[in-house]
């Protein structure tokens, strides 16, 4: 019974003032995050769902971040490998919600590329894509965020 109140009240939330409000929180705090994903030079594809999915590309080292990110920095991102992509496109999934502060945004962000350094994986080019959400500036790399030395 509770399954079919959730249901019929799920449409309802979004339809109402609330409901919008958090749409557009959501889509707003996406954005944020994608942009900060890709100034950093952390590989993101690109699609228009609120998951961002981050390339790795290899099936242990994919484990392994999602691991080291919810043993050493309490985040859950959930590693994708095979069956469910093809071998070689392994990735995290990021999902991101309207109630995610600026501050956890910015703690995944940073605590990401740490990660990627750690394992030694391959930053790309940083896009200028960042919505100066988390900096006064949107430099095309950030070196704010993790040393750039690290990252060579």
């Amino acid at each position: 019974m509770l399954m079919a109140a959730s249901v019929y009240t799920h449409p309802q939330l979004l339809k109402s003032e609330v409901g919008q409000v958090l749409r557009k929180q959501h889509q707003s705090t996406v954005k944020q995050v994608k942009d900060a994903l890709i100034s950093s030079g952390v590989p993101t594809v690109d699609t228009p769902s609120h998951i961002i999915p981050v390339k790795v590309g290899n099936p242990a080292l994919c484990t392994k971040a999602s691991s080291i990110l919810l043993s050493e920095y309490n985040i859950y991102v959930q590693d994708i490998n095979y069956p469910t992509v093809e071998y070689g496109e392994e990735c995290l999934r990021v999902v991101p919600t309207p109630l995610h502060t600026d501050e956890m945004k910015m703690h995944f962000v940073n605590s990401l590329g740490i990660v990627w350094q750690q394992l030694g994986l391959p930053f790309v080019e940083p896009v200028k894509a960042c919505s100066k959400f988390f900096w006064d500036d949107c430099p095309p790399a950030i070196p704010h965020m993790f040393p750039i030395s690290a990252r060579a």
